[in-house]
């Protein structure tokens, strides 16, 4: 059965004080914020650029390692297995430059958020799984009923690799379990995706949502590492915030929110 694992302390936010801010010191913050946004935007466009020709050069290499194949169809086996490694690394190459891609265009695009079922395309997702992997028998609850206000696409992209991981990650599980639900957090709605799978060693939980970041006991299982930073960017573009708790073989829940930041921005761009 899937762990049972406390929800991390909620945020903690203080007061602040009445004391009026220095206009100098206002006017300073919001010049550093111009300039964070625009190196932001400057990075994000030259991740796009560079994902795009790298990805027209892995196509080109791809296509002649097919037309080689088809000239040495009666090589020897070695050469047989070069092109085969060859191959190989191209695919996942090209998966790394797709994932840069997808996490870059998260921040460009604007929202168009709409209610969203969140129920409805966390059954279509693992359903996909399902069908993608039909030697696997794995239980899954999704609690009726969830929704959210949100970009149907990013809000999909994030069920996906949630969802994904725990598939990919509950592979060893004898009886493997799958949950989607969500809780009541004071004021706050909080989803939660559970998984009775491999889990991790509860310190290096800092470094998971970073890109590229391959924690050990996940070494052995395909991925680029981009997942759950593409996660992190999705919830944070709707104000949201997402967290992890797991234990090293006991699973590994994910809880994350969608906050109100969605709402507003689609507000304002139709009032504008």
């Amino acid at each position: 059965m899937v762990c049972e694992l406390s929800l991390p302390e909620a945020r903690i936010t203080t007061g602040g004080t009445h004391a009026r801010p220095q206009a100098s010191a206002s006017a300073s913050l919001a010049q550093r914020v111009l300039e964070l946004e625009r190196r932001n935007d400057e990075l994000e466009s030259f991740i796009h650029a560079l994902a795009h020709d790298s990805g027209s050069f892995l196509r080109g290499i791809s296509l002649r390692t097919q037309f080689l194949r088809k000239r040495l169809h009666s090589a020897d086996a070695e050469s047989i297995h070069l092109l085969d490694v060859i191959e190989d690394r191209v695919l996942k190459l090209s998966r790394l430059v797709e994932g840069l891609l997808r996490l870059a265009r998260i921040g460009a695009r604007d929202l168009e958020c709409r209610a969203v079922d969140m129920s409805a395309m966390a059954r279509e997702v693992v359903d996909e799984l399902e069908r993608g992997d039909r030697g696997r028998s794995v239980s899954s609850t999704i609690q009726p009923g969830l929704d959210a206000w949100g970009d149907p696409a990013l809000i999909r992209l994030a069920l996906e690799n949630l969802l994904g991981n725990a598939w990919k990650y509950t592979a060893h599980t004898p009886a493997p379990r799958i949950q989607f639900g969500r809780r009541a957090d004071q004021d706050e709605v909080v989803y939660f995706i559970a998984d009775n799978g491999i889990g991790f060693a509860a310190e290096t939980a800092s470094a998971l949502f970073s890109p590229f970041a391959r924690l050990d006991s996940a070494r052995s299982f395909a991925g680029t590492g981009l997942g759950l930073a593409a996660v992190k960017r999705v919830v944070e573009r709707h104000g949201g915030w997402i967290r992890a708790a797991s234990e090293a073989g006991c699973g590994t829940t994910f809880l994350f929110s969608i906050g109100e930041a969605a709402r507003s921005e689609t507000a304002a761009r139709r009032a504008s």
